[in-house]
């Protein structure tokens, strides 16, 4: 072993044991290695690459998670209101005042997950509830901000004035400029109807920068905000690239994206460096975004298999391949 595969054991080790929770051992990653074929053996250079990426995975546990969704509602959500707050009242610092002007616009808020219940946003919401000591009747589904017994669109109470939808993570856009077009025009016509205006939001833990800018130009959400943002530099194999600005000798951005692209090709033709050319490398304890490299999560099908380190759990109904136990 050479003295770089050593140190970049170690340091993968320590992730291991400090950020990872024990999920990559040194026994996944050698099953990990050996679907690099040749590129995966002891003293090749493909082996360094694929363990000089792995080094520099970005994943999100549990602790991680809970920090950001209270940074998300402290900085998001309960500052602004409060900064509001004091301004109407002539920059007021009276507690009793800005605390309840804070009540009253809490209790007439609801929060709601983006997606369908069996998504990660509504497993975030109950962390949420939790670490920013909520009550549960400020949750709702989707469905519960209409009156369903009215035949035309009406709210279901007319009285709420914000709308906060929660989510892990904002890759392309895509899904959030999706799921706002479905959703206000239903929103819009029920709250004219009542001649109210709620405000909506959309409130992301991490996303990219590409991803914002596209939900702010093409969503119909009042409000967007994140707590992590991504620019182009956490693109793995980008000019730009943080992860090899500063590489040990040997490790190269070229063959690290040549490497990627090879085997990330034979996992997803369309889509080999990830969904919408992501060329990301971070996951979260509940799921791994399909922007992230494929040879990080990707379990294989019939014609290619694969052993990931970092498993994506889909979203669609068709069965995907487990991969092999050894």
């Amino acid at each position: 072993m050479s003295d770089l595969e050593a140190e970049l054991m170690s340091a993968i080790q320590a992730l291991n044991a400090c950020v990872w929770r024990n999920r990559v051992d040194g026994r996944t990653i050698e099953q990990w290695l050996k679907e690099f074929g040749a590129d995966g053996q002891p003293g090749s250079r493909g082996r360094l690459h694929a363990l000089y990426l792995l080094s520099r995975f970005m994943y999100f546990g549990d602790e991680e998670v809970r920090a950001l969704l209270r940074a998300l509602y402290r900085d998001h959500y309960r500052y602004p209101i409060v900064a509001e707050i004091r301004k109407q009242a002539g920059d007021t610092r009276d507690e009793g005042v800005l605390k309840a002007g804070f009540d009253l616009a809490l209790s007439r808020t609801r929060f709601l997950a983006m997606g369908n219940p069996s998504e990660s946003g509504t497993h975030l919401l109950y962390h949420y509830r939790q670490e920013n000591e909520l009550t549960s009747k400020q949750f709702i589904s989707t469905h519960e901000i209409f009156d369903l017994t009215q035949k035309e669109p009406a709210l279901a109470d007319p009285d709420i004035t914000r709308y906060v939808f929660i989510d892990d993570f904002c890759g392309s856009g895509i899904q959030g400029v999706r799921y706002s077009r479905a959703l206000m025009q239903r929103v819009t016509e029920a709250a004219q109807q009542a001649g109210v205006k709620p405000r909506i939001a959309y409130h992301v833990l991490v996303a990219t920068s590409k991803g914002l800018q596209r939900v702010r130009q093409e969503a119909k959400f009042d409000e967007i905000a994140c707590v992590l943002e991504l620019d182009e530099t956490f693109r793995a194999f980008d000019a730009s690239s943080r992860y090899f600005r500063n590489a040990p000798d040997g490790i190269e951005r070229e063959f690290a994206h040549a490497l990627a692209r090879l085997y990330g090709g034979q996992l997803s033709s369309d889509e080999a460096l990830g969904f919408d050319d992501g060329q990301l490398m971070l996951g979260f304890v509940h799921n791994t975004p399909n922007n992230t490299l494929p040879i990080f999560w990707h379990p294989g099908h019939s014609k290619r298999t694969w052993y990931p380190v970092f498993r994506r759990y889909y979203k669609l109904t068709t069965p995907v391949r487990v991969p092999r136990s050894e």
